[in-house]
């Protein structure tokens, strides 16, 4: 097995998984009637990178989210993501993460089918990075992390892109050219309606 290969199962699944969700996207919008306070649960995927002078591919990110609204123009989004990258002296470098943001929202158009909403987020998490060639000795590290996007939020189903930035200590290893990593993202989703 190459080392790329579980990336691209993990990308060909949530293709598939992004691809079925269509059809939900395709189901008439809940009644004006419902609960505007009930949590959006989300998958994704797209381009991320631990980034370092060192870094080379294959810059994959996939991720699941849960998000609550708490205010009509507001959410706190709870998530779980994976950047897998490669460096080309110490293998795969892979971040994990786990966060919570701050979501605030504001409506550019609406249509018959959706509100295209603006969407800006900050949060704090802990990210815990590995490298293949050898075990770091203090890999879990607390970071922040910042994003913005589009979201075209229908009755039961939202379709979006983000751009994303987390801040974090990088560890001690060859493999990271700094004291900080910035790790960049760029991202699809679509959220359900629970």
């Amino acid at each position: 097995m190459t080392r790329a290969s579980g990336p691209r199962r993990s990308i060909a699944f949530v293709m598939w998984l992004l691809a079925s969700s269509i059809a939900v996207a395709q189901s008439p919008p809940q009644a004006p009637g419902g609960s505007p306070h009930r949590p959006w649960v989300g998958f994704g995927g797209g381009w991320g990178n631990v980034a370092s002078t060192t870094t080379e591919g294959p810059d994959v990110l996939l991720g699941a989210t849960l998000e609550v609204p708490i205010a009509p123009v507001a959410g706190v989004r709870l998530s779980a993501e994976r950047i897998w990258s490669s460096t080309r002296d110490a293998g795969a470098v892979s971040l994990r993460q786990l966060s919570a943001d701050l979501m605030l929202r504001r409506t550019l158009a609406t249509t018959g089918s959706c509100a295209s909403q603006f969407v800006v987020g900050v949060g704090a998490g802990l990210y815990a990075f590995s490298v293949e060639s050898t075990s770091l000795d203090d890999p879990t590290r607390l970071g922040y992390q910042v994003s913005a996007g589009v979201d075209c939020v229908g009755g039961r189903v939202t379709i979006g892109g983000a751009f994303g930035f987390r801040f974090i200590d990088a560890p001690h290893h060859e493999a990271f050219s700094s004291d900080g990593v910035i790790a960049p993202s760029a991202t699809l989703a679509i959220r359900i309606r629970l």
